[in-house]
């Protein structure tokens, strides 16, 4: 893969070998660009359907393609709720943010030790902390 990353040592020489901050850059990479570029935007925005599917996700960016960036602030409905997850389009555009961390994770591992692994989940497999602000 074309990605790269840079990690910011601020601390002890140990950080040289397990960095408390990595940052991941896609430049190179335009597919992780592109898809992550519009997951946001789907994330951001007002549910299609009360009900939506994956098709209404695939669906959402390729019209949101489409769009120049004056355009989407315009014809894109924002959803007022900033803080509900778990709902049934979150739910679907995360499906979709999948296919993006399971390339970063396989390109990390290739990074160096200590880097970890990712484990795709479900419902139930990724705990938030609001004090932290990670997950």
């Amino acid at each position: 893969m074309a990605m790269s990353t840079t990690r910011a040592l601020t601390g002890p020489p140990s950080d040289l070998f397990n960095p408390p901050f990595r940052t991941i850059t896609f430049t190179s990479f335009p597919a992780v660009v592109l898809v992550s570029t519009h997951l946001r935007h789907a994330w951001t925005a007002l549910p299609p359907t009360p009900s939506p599917t994956d098709d209404d996700v695939m669906a959402f960016i390729k019209a949101n393609h489409a769009l120049t960036p004056q355009q989407r602030l315009e014809q894109v409905p924002q959803n007022p709720d900033k803080d509900s997850i778990d709902t049934p389009w979150r739910e679907r555009v995360l499906e979709r943010w999948m296919s993006v961390f399971v390339d970063v994770s396989a390109f990390l591992q290739e990074v160096g030790p200590g880097v970890g692994h990712l484990r795709t989940w479900g419902k139930q497999g990724v705990e938030y902390s609001a004090e932290k602000g990670s997950v």
